[in-house]
């Protein structure tokens, strides 16, 4: 139990590490590396949709090629956007798991049957 609790602790704080540095990536000031992926994505994306208005439409192969490279900056905003919840999501739960851990630390001091209130010792 306590192994299972330790990953997920692990896996928590991995994803909190996550959303913040696509956080901070995405708000920052100049161009970052994940601020340039996007800007590419949008204007292949852009491009692809100006193609699809001129393509014959007898040529389906073209077509879905150019709806997946469209759908690739939808989704990298999806994911980014996921990533970004999914890390304030485990903040809450890290939050919780503290919260809770405290709170049994608290008990275990407080309700020990070998002292009794004012901390004294028999």
């Amino acid at each position: 139990m306590i192994d299972d609790d330790v990953l997920q602790i692990a896996a928590l704080e991995l994803l909190v590490d996550a959303s913040a540095a696509v956080e901070v990536g995405l708000e920052h000031p100049d161009m970052t590396p994940i601020k340039a992926i996007l800007a590419l994505a949008r204007e292949d994306a852009a491009s692809a949709l100006r193609a699809l208005i001129q393509i014959d439409p007898q040529n389906v192969g073209e077509i879905r090629r150019l709806q997946n490279e469209a759908r690739r900056y939808e989704s990298l905003v999806a994911w980014l956007r996921r990533i970004v919840g999914d890390g304030k999501d485990a903040s809450d739960a890290l939050s919780r798991i503290r919260r809770d851990r405290a709170e049994e630390f608290r008990a275990l001091i407080l309700d020990d049957p070998e002292r009794d209130h004012n901390g004294a010792q028999d």
